[in-house]
């Protein structure tokens, strides 16, 4: 489908393929397997980049840009369906830099295709512990994994990496570097060490030059040891974490401090912070209509507010009487028109209300899946499973108000 955005070019639904090798787990369901043992898999740019402005930039998109694109797009090399850049990633000393930064955004892309949805960062957990739950670094000190990752039921310790190096199962950086990171983290519950799964997660950066070489993603999930496994009854409570600390994200990028505040307070300290009134907003999209957002318009949408006292479809609901509309609709259709086309350079930036509703409550997010169709994206329009919206602006409607 076309994108909507202005001079872009680019198709919102784009995809990109990576060579991919696994060891010990399955790898996702759209990986096709190749005759030399390894997987074709295939990444839809628009989900990266969401990703993306989450996890990296954790800032809204500004106004005139399209966030499903981002900075890199401009960079992938044409006339290939390969993740190739025209001339690298970037140049000189910020070489190594953009590299880590675009390896959490493919490595959160990839496990979400593992049905991960809360990617909650190491550093703000070792901050907040919870109900028992707690993230300590080792005595030792040195370098500590990115995330602790949840889908709801499993949990799991999760390292990035992004090189221009060749990668595979024998690579001395995995030995040496890597997974020695990857399990320098102590995770407690009661003070007794939890076992969990752990995932290292490389994808290696390749030039339109290198015309031999195929850009690659390597992917092991040893386990990070302690001194007992996770329960099944304590699973849970552990996502519950890592969904508010995940979620708690979420709401400071939207500046929604105060219904932050709410999330954060933790069982009879919510109790003495009072509810906090806030508007909801839909998404017109087919497939999102049964979900209501938290968030707010990003971009200059004063710059527009004019456009709406000449917008017909507003006027036409204050009409105290029924005209004839034919010879308003000509009128009707050019302002429309303009409107829509001003307010598509402003963006939506929301979570969803059940997500948020849920945390309040002090209970576990339900998945999305009995509420929306995915996936789906639709007109620049995109969702994701921790119930983040990127949406332009003309898509969205006020719902209602809540109280949080």
């Amino acid at each position: 489908m076309q994108s909507i955005f202005p001079n872009n070019g680019v198709l919102t639904n784009e995809t990109r393929k990576l060579v991919l090798e696994v060891v010990k787990h399955t790898p996702p369901t759209v990986a096709k397997k190749r005759s030399d043992g390894f997987y074709d898999l295939p990444l839809e740019l628009a989900d990266v980049f969401h990703h993306g402005y989450i996890e990296v930039h954790n800032r809204s998109p500004r106004e005139g840009t399209n966030p499903f694109l981002d900075e890199y797009a401009p960079l992938l090399a044409p006339g290939t369906d390969l993740l190739k850049w025209s001339d690298g990633i970037a140049q000189g000393d910020h070489k190594n830099s953009e590299s880590q930064k675009l390896g959490r955004i493919f490595a959160r892309a990839y496990l979400s295709m593992h049905q991960y949805r809360w990617f909650s960062d190491v550093k703000e957990l070792l901050r907040t512990p919870e109900r028992g739950w707690s993230v300590q670094r080792p005595p030792k000190g040195g370098n500590m994994p990115d995330w602790l990752v949840g889908d709801g039921n499993k949990v799991a310790v999760a390292e990035a990496k992004g090189t221009h190096r060749s990668i595979h199962q024998g690579s001395s950086v995995l030995a040496k570097s890597w997974r020695p990171q990857l399990k320098n983290i102590k995770v407690s519950k009661d003070d007794k060490l939890i076992t969990l799964k752990g995932w290292i997660v490389a994808t290696r950066w390749v030039s339109a030059k290198q015309t031999r070489t195929n850009p690659k993603m390597y992917a092991e999930d040893p386990d990070v040891p302690g001194s007992r496994d996770l329960r099944p009854d304590e699973a849970p409570s552990m996502n519950l974490w890592l969904a508010r600390v995940h979620t708690l994200r979420n709401l400071r990028r939207l500046r929604k401090h105060r219904i932050a505040h709410r999330v954060a307070a933790v069982g009879g300290m919510r109790e003495h912070i009072p509810p906090v009134p806030t508007m909801t907003w839909r998404c017109v999209v087919p497939g999102l209509e049964r979900l209501t957002f938290v968030g707010r318009p990003v971009g200059y949408l004063l710059v527009h507010m004019p456009w709406f006292l000449l917008d017909w479809r507003s006027v036409r609901r204050f009409m105290p009487i029924q005209i004839d509309q034919t010879k308003w609709n000509r009128w009707a259709w050019l302002w429309e028109t303009v409107l829509d086309d001003a307010l598509d350079d402003v963006w939506f930036d929301g979570v969803a209300l059940p997500v948020v509703k849920a945390l309040v409550r002090d209970e576990l997010p339900l998945t999305l899946e009995e509420s929306v169709e995915r996936p789906r994206r639709y007109s620049g329009a995109g969702l994701l499973p921790d119930g983040s919206l990127l949406a332009p602006v003309s898509l969205m409607e006020p719902a209602e108000q809540v109280e949080l």
